[in-house]
């Protein structure tokens, strides 16, 4: 189960390259970042809730999400 959440955070932050792009082009740096750290602080609350696998992975794609978020502004 820990090989599978592991799977999906890395595709998830492999794609999120592309959404992140979109969302850089679109919106100024500070709000771009302002998301980027709301989906960070909901993945770190959201791993005190995982009970079962869809839950693991739900939140290890929404943290590839937040990784890649973090990346696009260097």
């Amino acid at each position: 189960m820990a090989a599978w959440g592991l799977a999906v955070y890395g595709v998830t932050s492999f794609l999120s390259r592309f959404l992140w792009g979109a969302i850089a082009d679109r919106l100024s740096v500070r709000h771009a970042l302002a998301i980027q750290a709301a989906c960070t602080a909901l993945g770190i609350a959201l791993n005190l809730a995982i009970q079962n696998a869809w839950m693991l992975y739900a939140v290890a794609a929404l943290h590839g999400l937040a990784r890649e978020g973090v990346m696009f502004r260097q």
